[in-house]
């Protein structure tokens, strides 16, 4: 006697749109993180604030992210990766030439003064208090440390020599100590002329 042959069960068509609705409604809620960060500082952000800024439920939030500490720790791959991106992409249409270096560091200045840098430095005020946090923080941030280092001598042309190190080093401290100082006053022409007064120091340190 033939036995019948097996067959083989048809595939789900609606298994593959259902994981990209998955993955949007998981940027969604990243995205929705970090703008809450920037707006609603680390107090302010929660399960359910992200979810509504995101347009969904807390129990949508939920399937993807159970607690809050999932969430922002989510958070913390999404976010370097939003910077690192954005300076890319900009820092294709940066001139060449004489005024290339004050734009480039325009640019940082701009990333991480932006709801960017300022989601970043929201998660370093919650480290300050939140030690498990404060793990997850520096290792993120030491990640994000050495990509931004690379790409800001990528973007000004010049090679990983220790006078270069220095120089790049420094003026990354220094952009995000302008973050931190936009963060509770708003003194612009300050912090224009001491970008300006760095400058000089910052082209004579590069070799």
């Amino acid at each position: 006697m033939t036995r019948p042959q097996r067959r083989t069960p048809p595939e789900r068509k609606d298994r593959a749109p259902r994981q990209d609705r998955s993955t949007e409604t998981r940027r969604r809620l990243l995205d929705a993180t970090i703008e809450s960060l920037a707006k609603d500082g680390w107090a302010g952000t929660g399960l359910t604030s992200v979810a509504d800024r995101a347009g969904l439920s807390r129990g949508a939030a939920q399937h993807h992210f159970g607690t809050r500490d999932e969430l922002v720790e989510a958070a913390l791959d999404h976010l370097p990766a939003q910077r690192i991106e954005e300076i890319r992409e900009r820092g294709q249409h940066l001139p060449d030439g004489p005024e290339r270096l004050e734009a480039v560091v325009d640019l940082l200045c701009d990333i991480f003064g932006g709801s960017l840098g300022v989601a970043s430095l929201q998660l370093w005020v919650g480290a300050s208090t939140d030690p498990q946090l404060g793990d997850l923080v520096r290792k993120a941030d030491a990640r994000f440390n050495r990509e931004i280092y690379q790409l800001t001598l990528e973007l000004l042309g010049f090679s990983d020599e220790p006078e270069n190190r220095r120089a790049v080093q420094a003026t990354l401290v220094l952009v995000r100590g302008f973050a931190l100082d936009a963060m509770v006053r708003d003194d612009k022409k300050w912090r224009h002329d001491v970008l300006q007064a760095w400058l000089p120091v910052l082209e004579r340190g590069l070799a």
